[in-house]
């Protein structure tokens, strides 16, 4: 008798990337609900990046 799986649990996202969404389509081009540009200030603004 095989175990019985748990359902995988939602994954853990920022409020501020709430409903975003990426899809690779059939031609193999990236669609994303917000912009590139979006995402990059999202980044900025909460990622530390230190300087060598």
């Amino acid at each position: 008798m095989a175990k019985k799986r748990k359902p995988p649990e939602p994954s853990r996202v920022h409020p501020d990337l709430k409903g975003f969404a990426i899809h690779v389509d059939p031609l193999g081009e990236i669609r994303m609900n917000r912009s590139v540009e979006e995402i990059s200030q999202f980044l900025k603004n909460h990622m530390y990046v230190s300087q060598l």
